[in-house]
C-alpha cells in the first residue's frame, strides 16, 4: 500500500507530463475488467442480492487518478496544517448530543 500511495502519484503525474493519461486510463480500464470477471467467477455461488456487476470495478479507473494521483499529493503538503477542523477545533462548544439508544433500549445486553 506504501509503495502504491507514493508510486501511484508519480506515475499520473509522469503520465500527464508525456501526454500518455489516456492510454493509462485505458490500461486501468483493461485491468478493473479483469479483476471484476474473477470477482464474478469467485462469487458465481452467492445469492443475487448479495453480488455486484463484474463492471462495477471499471469506475476505479477514473477514481484512482483523481485520488491517489491528485488528492494524495495535497494531503502530503497541508501534513504540518493546523487549518483542518478537527485539529484544534473545540469540541465542547456545541450542545451535548441526545443519547443513543441501541436495540436494548439503551441498556447493555444481558449476558
Amino acid at each position: 500500500m506504501f509503495i502504491v500511495l507514493l508510486g501511484y502519484p508519480i506515475a499520473v503525474v509522469r503520465a500527464l507530463a508525456t501526454h500518455r493519461l489516456f492510454p493509462a486510463l485505458v490500461s486501468h480500464l483493461v485491468v478493473l475488467a479483469l479483476f471484476g470477471l474473477y470477482y464474478r467467477w469467485r462469487v458465481r455461488a452467492w445469492p443475487a442480492h448479495q453480488r455486484v456487476g463484474a463492471l462495477s470495478f471499471v469506475a476505479q479507473a477514473l477514481v484512482m487518478p483523481v485520488t491517489y494521483g491528485l488528492l494524495t499529493p495535497l494531503a502530503l503538503f497541508t501534513l504540518d496544517s493546523g487549518s483542518w477542523e478537527t485539529r484544534g477545533h473545540d469540541a465542547g462548544a456545541g450542545p451535548p448530543s441526545p443519547p443513543v439508544i441501541g436495540r436494548h433500549g439503551g441498556r447493555p445486553p444481558a449476558a
